[in-house]
């Protein structure tokens, strides 16, 4: 059964791979939430109090570090540093696009599911804006909340730079 989650990208990966397509993502914590080959992974970044949805990844493998350099004809050193790394599915790979926000209606309505089966909602602070740490982990996303965000994901084109 097809799972889905948040991977959430910082200030420079986000910029410097805006447009171009996402084939890979890492993190020391797929492994542990039990991402799997076929898993959907939603690219979140936060910043100037807005949710912005980059791509979705669908897994196409799990490799360790040095595997993925070796994918990408680069040194180990070169690679994010981190335990876990993902390869897309080369058939439904899509470039970033940076400038896509999580409109507010669609974060209010997105649920997380926690490890017992509950679910569990986006935090908002004082002034309606999202909680940025709600993003800053690997979060499993319900289905519904997983439908939510592929209505906002243009599938037939490629976003280009304005």
């Amino acid at each position: 059964m097809t799972r889905y989650f948040t991977t959430y990208w910082t200030k420079g990966p986000w910029e410097r791979l805006a447009y171009e397509p996402v084939h890979h993502t890492a993190s020391n914590e797929f492994a542990k939430r039990g991402v799997q080959v076929g898993d959907h992974l939603y690219v979140v970044h936060y910043e100037r109090r807005e949710v912005f949805l980059g791509a979705r990844l669908v897994v196409g493998s799990i490799v360790t570090r040095a595997e993925a350099a070796a994918e990408f004809g680069v040194e180990e050193d070169e690679v994010w540093d981190a335990r876990d790394h993902v390869l897309a599915d080369p058939e439904q790979v899509q470039r970033l696009d940076p400038n896509r926000v999580i409109p507010h209606r669609v974060l209010r309505g997105l649920t997380f599911l926690r490890a017992d089966g509950t679910e569990t909602g986006v935090k908002f602070d004082a002034d309606g804006a999202a909680d940025q740490q709600t993003f800053r982990s690997v979060r499993e996303l319900s289905p519904s909340s997983a439908e939510a965000l592929d209505a906002l994901i243009e599938w037939d084109g490629a976003p280009r730079a304005s």
